[in-house]
């Protein structure tokens, strides 16, 4: 009876691991699209607006490799992988709440950012052939 319970939760683990791989690859592609969509305002932007969807990709990576990980774990059935396995599981999840913190304080300085990115730009439109040709990009899409 009990290796048929501990199938169970090894198949468990195995389920969540998956679903746990998939989500970190979910969170590179957002971290991408959002790279690739801000490129069109890659003039007027900082920084640390571009840092979330960087972060956006760094913890995807890691959440494929502590995935990696949990598989190895799975197989050895080791407590002592499993207990770091579990610490890492909870840095990952500290992290992801830290970031989705900072995307949504990005949010209103991105709002604010661009506004005055564009109303500067906007003065330079006349001498400045970059920033003419930024705003014909921007007026297209």
């Amino acid at each position: 009876m009990e290796s048929g319970s501990i199938n169970v939760v090894k198949y468990l683990l195995y389920i969540f691991n998956v679903i746990y791989g998939i989500t970190g690859v979910a969170l590179i592609v957002i971290g991408i699209i959002v790279i690739v969509d801000l490129g069109r305002f890659s003039n007027y932007l900082n920084a640390s607006i571009i840092a979330p969807p960087i972060l956006f990709i760094i913890l995807g990576i890691c959440i494929i490799i502590s995935s990696i990980f949990g598989f190895y774990c799975i197989n050895k059935q080791n407590f002592n992988l499993s207990i770091m396995f579990t610490l890492i599981l909870l840095a990952v999840l500290v992290i992801e709440v830290l970031l989705s913190i900072m995307s949504s304080v990005s949010k209103e300085n991105f709002n604010n950012d661009l506004r005055f990115s564009l109303k500067t730009s906007m003065g330079k439109y006349s001498f400045d052939e970059t920033h003419r040709q930024s705003w014909s990009t921007v007026q297209r899409k």
